[in-house]
């Protein structure tokens, strides 16, 4: 075009902003400059007027590749279903032209006019990294038409772009299944192996064709991320074979890494096939089918070195929770196995369960609390808490069997279970505590520090001296979980506080004395640094190091010294024969 043709082009800006559509229709076509047909072809996008589609449509013919892009995109704002038919040819269009660039960029004479530094034969303006980007950016836009657009042709289209590009894969797969485009999702997971058409295919199960990609998913040679695909479609699927397949694919999971078969791995190096197992099992879980009991019950005792032991973790805790949701009497002799697991946290776990799972059909609701009962009984530490816990829970909706429970528990010979029970009884409210239960609990006072500090609230006025007296027994802790300076610092200071504000008045001035006087606890506890092996044959026993600190119980003297002087009672020595009964354990409620 000419100096005159350049003054005349039209203003494409000033024409989008007045809604001109006959003269930006005009713009598109020649003898305007590319530049001017692009912009107009963006403008008419803009106004998303159903009557410039034919003259977009008529646009993706043009001869510059970008002016092409534009109408795409245009049309993409646009979206009917008679722009889609003329994609095909587009496709060919740039194929063809592609292919004709290349072999100018490849011949003698396009070698030689680089050499010698002269202006190329073909357009300078399509240099490799402008004609790539413009056929990437009109592929783009040629699947955003179609998923907008929709129609018969819509699914074709895609699918050729996605055998075309691979960088456009997973955008096209998510338009295919927006499109319900099922042989071409099939065609995309079967036969190009593509991992994400394959975890797109759970709702269309229905489809025997959709049904058996996932079928052939987790046959023996089956690489490990369309396996780990193949779940994900499952777990959205419904259909009559479903709990089968699930089953039939953990087993072939867990005979896979007997026989050593390969497993395969993510780019990070992380080893899918934990994956896999997970989620089948949380497939099994969310199915509830009780055919899923039984391998998910030989998860329990994985063992394989192979696995980490963070991954086996991971699936045997997956697997508890997942038989949670089985209705399967089988299930609670499984789940009572997993209390005693090795593994505390999946040994606890085994509890929660258990306890929000509740009893088989026609057992009372008193059959849980038992079991639980029992399972306190003979538990480790961590799993006689949850028990414990679980048992408060049920006391505080009002069942008397489940209070029962743990007041019979603090008479039990292990001292950990009489901590736990004592600690799930803090916070029962006064009126619900008979003198049976403060009789039980001031049983567990001597050898239970939980006991101590769920008593100090609830005793009158003369019992609180024993209690504190008691607190010096129990400085000191084999275990490097428990510490004793934090129990009394945080725990029984601050009741020991509201007891004494309460009851200040009427404590006689000789317990006011005592705790007036009282003096710093030194505190022992076990530490995690071993200073000498021990010998199981010898019975000797390690040595750790040991960690002390000293609590003291201010403000608790200054409130009883402040009574004492409201009194005008003077200080003086404490009888020591009361400690000599509180050691002995010979507090009671009359």
């Amino acid at each position: 075009m000419g100096i005159l043709g350049r003054l005349l082009s039209p203003n494409i800006g000033k024409l989008r902003r007045a809604g001109d559509l006959p003269s930006l229709v005009a713009a598109l076509g020649p003898p305007h400059e590319r530049n001017v047909r692009r912009e107009a072809a963006f403008a008419l996008g803009e106004l998303n007027d159903p009557r410039a589609l034919e003259p977009l449509v008529a646009a993706l013919e043009d001869p510059a590749l970008d002016v092409r892009v534009a109408a795409v995109k245009a049309l993409g704002e646009i979206p009917d279903p008679r722009a889609v038919e003329a994609l095909p040819a587009l496709l060919d269009s740039v194929v063809a032209e592609r292919q004709r660039w290349v072999a100018e960029m490849s011949s003698e004479r396009h070698q030689k006019e680089m050499r010698d530094g002269r202006r190329v034969s073909y357009d300078p303006e399509r240099d490799a990294a402008d004609v790539d980007l413009q056929i990437a950016n009109l592929c783009q836009g040629v699947v955003e038409l179609a998923a907008r657009a929709g129609g018969p042709l819509a699914p074709h289209v895609v699918m050729r772009v996605f055998v075309d590009r691979d960088d456009l894969d997973p955008r096209c797969v998510e338009i295919l299944h927006e499109l319900k485009a099922v042989r071409q999702l099939v065609e995309a997971a079967q036969y190009w192996g593509d991992v994400g058409a394959v975890a797109r295919l759970g709702e269309f199960v229905e489809d025997e064709r959709a049904w058996r990609v996932l079928v052939e998913s987790f046959r023996r040679g089956a690489p490990a991320p369309r396996r780990l695909s193949a779940v994900t479609a499952l777990r959205q699927a419904r259909h009559p074979r479903k709990a089968a397949l699930l089953v039939t694919a953990l087993h072939r999971e867990l005979a896979r890494r007997v026989a050593g078969d390969w497993l395969g791995y993510d780019s990070r190096g992380q080893e899918l096939s934990v994956d896999v197992v997970l989620g089948l099992v949380e497939a099994l879980g969310e199915l509830g089918d009780p055919a899923a009991t039984e391998p998910l019950a030989r998860l329990l005792h994985l063992r394989d070195p192979r696995i980490a032991a963070e991954g086996r973790r991971r699936v045997v805790l997956r697997a508890v929770e997942a038989l949670g949701h089985i209705d399967d009497p089988a299930v609670v002799d499984v789940l009572v196995g997993a209390t005693r697991h090795e593994d505390p946290e999946v040994a606890v776990l085994g509890v929660r369960v258990l306890g929000n799972r509740g009893a088989p059909a026609p057992a009372p609701a008193t059959a849980t609390v038992d079991l639980l009962t029992s399972i306190l009984a003979s538990a480790t530490p961590p799993v006689a808490a949850e028990a414990a816990l679980f048992l408060r829970r049920r006391a505080q909706a009002g069942e008397p069997e489940a209070l029962d429970a743990l007041v019979a528990a603090l008479s039990l010979p292990a001292d950990h279970v009489v901590d736990a029970a004592a600690a799930a009884l803090d916070g029962i409210p006064a009126e619900r505590v008979t003198p049976v239960i403060m009789n039980a609990l001031l049983g567990a006072c001597p050898r239970s520090r939980s006991a101590i500090t769920t008593a100090l609230p609830l005793v009158g006025p003369t019992r609180l001296r024993p209690l504190v007296a008691l607190v010096e027994g129990l400085a000191e802790s084999d275990s490097a979980e428990v510490d004793p300076h934090d129990w009394i610092q945080n725990r029984v200071r601050p009741r020991l506080k509201e007891a004494l504000c309460q009851h200040a008045s009427e404590l006689p001035a000789e317990d006011l004395r005592y705790f007036a006087q009282l003096p710093p606890v030194t505190t022992s506890r076990r530490g995690t640094e071993l200073l000498e092996a021990g010998d199981d044959e010898l019975g000797i026993p390690p040595t750790w190091a040991r960690a002390t600190d000293t609590a003291d119980w201010e403000p608790v003297p200054q409130l009883a010294a402040t009574e004492l002087a409201g009194r005008g009672a003077g200080g003086g020595t404490v009888d020591g024969s009361l400690h000599q009964d509180v050691r002995s354990g010979s507090i009671r409620v009359d």
